[in-house]
């Protein structure tokens, strides 16, 4: 990671809240319909989604992946839709963000982070497309249709038992994890965003998911000896663990010792954790090659 584009997204961080106030005043003087459409709480909401804009364009500068912005922004654009925010709205937002940006930053972190932000901005344009993650060409998409619909209907210990007995019958952990696992999660986060189900349905759906990868531990899971470790956790503000989790997993079935901290850890802790390890005394971050391995996965937003 380059230190100049870390600095960057950190000094971006520091003033999210004055800019996030700024742009709000700054759009509701060019839309004055706004007020009428959204009603008292529009001002509030409007300064809340400009913070949560402004995190996801730092951290990706910090991280230095344009990526993580642009997949913000394509995913943001359907979401708003059900809450009748159009993408012109989008547009005009990001657009007082790359004011109040460019005169409040200054060079070079200033035309660094813009780069970032035009890349969100040109993923404005078009129409949001989301076809479900369950395609009949797929690898298990019966079972994994089935194992959804299970969940959406709140049958939880159904979902269990079906689970098990497709390991029973001999479908692979992997296959379980990568095929029908990762890919209802990715459809269910679809189906929140575009306003089919609601925030309530994809928690449970998810716990639901969570409890049953328990379950399956005692089938799989067994001592490691090997010298090589993982430590995962999950990057920045992202509260998503279950990607994380399921990855973990993988290098545990690998043969690796896998020590899953989840979400939102304070890097001080995280360092101390790092130090007491033994056999781990300087871990090289992200190089599996060493005997230690940190893990920061980027876990899509659902």
């Amino acid at each position: 990671m380059h230190l100049d584009q870390q600095n960057a997204g950190e000094r971006l961080k520091v003033i999210t809240e004055q800019l996030a106030e700024e742009i709000t005043a700054r759009q509701y003087e060019r839309q004055p319909d706004l007020e009428q459409r959204f009603g008292p709480s529009g001002r509030a909401r409007t300064k809340q989604d400009s913070l949560y804009h402004l995190r996801y364009l730092a951290q990706s500068v910090a991280l230095e992946s344009p990526l993580l912005f642009i997949n913000y922004i394509a995913w943001l654009k359907v979401l708003l839709a059900q809450y009748k925010i159009t993408a012109e709205d989008l547009r005009i937002n990001l657009d007082l963000m790359k004011e109040a940006i460019s005169a409040r930053v200054e060079q070079p972190e200033r035309e660094l982070i813009l780069s970032y932000l035009e890349m969100g901005i040109y993923h404005t344009r078009g129409e949001g497309c989301l076809p479900s993650f369950l395609q009949p060409q797929k690898p298990y998409f019966q079972e994994a249709d089935e194992y959804l619909q299970l969940l959406l209907d709140g049958e939880r210990r159904k979902a269990s038992e079906f689970v098990l007995g497709l390991y029973k019958d001999g479908i692979p952990i992997h296959d379980i994890y990568l095929h029908i696992f990762q890919e209802t999660q990715y459809e269910i986060g679809r189906l929140w965003q575009m306003g089919r189900i609601t925030v309530a349905q994809e928690h449970y759906c998810t716990a639901c998911t969570q409890s049953i990868i328990s379950q399956l531990y005692p089938q799989w899971i067994r001592a490691q000896n090997g010298k090589k470790r993982l430590v995962a956790v999950g990057v920045g503000e992202e509260l998503h663990e279950i990607g994380l989790r399921m990855l973990a997993d993988f290098f545990e079935m690998e043969g690796w010792n896998t020590f899953y901290l989840g979400s939102n850890m304070p890097v001080e802790g995280l360092i101390r954790h790092l130090k007491e390890r033994r056999g781990c005394p300087r871990p090289e971050i992200g190089q599996s090659e060493h005997r230690c391995a940190v893990l920061f996965p980027f876990v899509r937003a659902n």
